[in-house]
This record gives C-alpha cells, sequence and structure tokens, in this order.
C-alpha cells in the first residue's frame, strides 16, 4: 500500500478547486435525453502529481480545446483551458497542500483561485475534507493493524505510538489510529523533522 499526503491533497483538490473547472460537470441538456458528465480524465491527470505535465503535451491540449461544446457552462471549459495554457496544475496541487494544512485542526479556508480567474475563490471546509479522504485514511489505519499483526505483535504489547511526518497533522488520521489501540500512549513527534532526526540516529548508531 503506497499512500502519501499528495493522494489527500489530490482528494482535496478534486472536491474543492476541479469542479470550478468542469470536474462533474455537465453538458449541454437535449430534449428528452439526461446530461452527460463531462470527460474526466483530464482532472484526475491534473490533480496526480506526476502527470500534471502530460495534460500540457499539443495534442492534449488541442483535444480539450476541441471539448468546448461537451460543457453546459462554458466557464468551466474556459477556466480549465487557463489552466492548461498558463500551466497551472502544479499550482494548484500546492493550493490544495495549503488548504489541507489549513482546515487539519479543524474549521474552513478559501483558497484564492485568482490566476485560473479574476477574483475566483473556492472554499474547503473540514467535513468536506474529511469526506473527501476518508477512504485513504481508512486504509492507513487497517494498514496500521496488519503491521502489528504481521509483527506478531498484540496491541496491548505496543509501549506507544509514534506520530511523524506531515499527514499525522490531521487530527481525524491520528485519532483513528489511536482509536483502534486505546491503550496505548500516543506520542507526536516533529511533523517537519522528526523523520530526518530518526535517520541521523539510525546513521550514528551505524557508522559513528
Amino acid at each position: 500500500m503506497h499512500i502519501a499526503g499528495t493522494d489527500f491533497d489530490r482528494h482535496l483538490e478534486l472536491a474543492s478547486i476541479l469542479p470550478l473547472a468542469g470536474y462533474k460537470g455537465l453538458g449541454p441538456a437535449k430534449r428528452g435525453q439526461t446530461p452527460r458528465e463531462v470527460p474526466s480524465r483530464v482532472y484526475f491527470d491534473l490533480a496526480t502529481w506526476h502527470l500534471i505535465n502530460t495534460v500540457y503535451a499539443p495534442a492534449r491540449m488541442l483535444e480539450l480545446r476541441r471539448m468546448r461544446d461537451f460543457y453546459a457552462d462554458v466557464r468551466q471549459h474556459e477556466r480549465l483551458m487557463r489552466i492548461v495554457t498558463l500551466r497551472l496544475g502544479h499550482a494548484l496541487a500546492a493550493a490544495a497542500e495549503a488548504a489541507k494544512i489549513a482546515v487539519a485542526d479543524g474549521g474552513a479556508t478559501q483558497i484564492d483561485l485568482d490566476p485560473m480567474e479574476p477574483g475566483l475563490e473556492a472554499s474547503l471546509e473540514e467535513a468536506q475534507a474529511l469526506q473527501a479522504i476518508d477512504a485513504d485514511v481508512q486504509r492507513i489505519v487497517d494498514a496500521a493493524s496488519e503491521t502489528v499483526l504481521n509483527a506478531g505483535l498484540k496491541p496491548a504489547q505496543l509501549d506507544a505510538l509514534y506520530f511523524t511526518g506531515g499527514s499525522t497533522g490531521l487530527k481525524p488520521l491520528a485519532a483513528r489510529i489511536a482509536e483502534r489501540f486505546p491503550a496505548v500512549r500516543a506520542v507526536h513527534g516533529d511533523r517537519f523533522a522528526s523523520v530526518a532526526t530518526g535517520l541521523g540516529v539510525y546513521a550514528q548508531r551505524r557508522f559513528a
């Protein structure tokens, strides 16, 4: 299993930012037909860090320009084209990460999308963020239980749960892991330096 902070960012970008550019948007209504959802592949690629640059390929951009008639709200298509024309994909991914951090302790935040369209903003609330990342959070919690099982231990044999890294700053994630091991003491490391510190300690023990 490979889940990292960028996976959370991806889901949050799809939930809060990219709908303004047409993600899950509908096409024009036609008599006697239910409007179809616009193709979603470009949005998944824009929200996936290592695939963002593939959207800027000339052939891909030409394909996207030809999709204008797929959108009932042509403003969504215009925003999408501005994203790819100005190569805003990584900036939007960074905005999603910043929004994740902003709501990590609860509350809500506004995401400035002025580069996409002057004056445009997206909102992200804690409940919306939790819903967007719930499946990944559950996978991490299940992986923690599986790790203990594979180590041949029972939860009661654990001395501490050590939370390190940026994603553990999300209180709901840390809380759900702690709920799985209610009798175990929780220890929170430095979110920004504890991994490097641990590597330094290991290096000293191994090579000193």
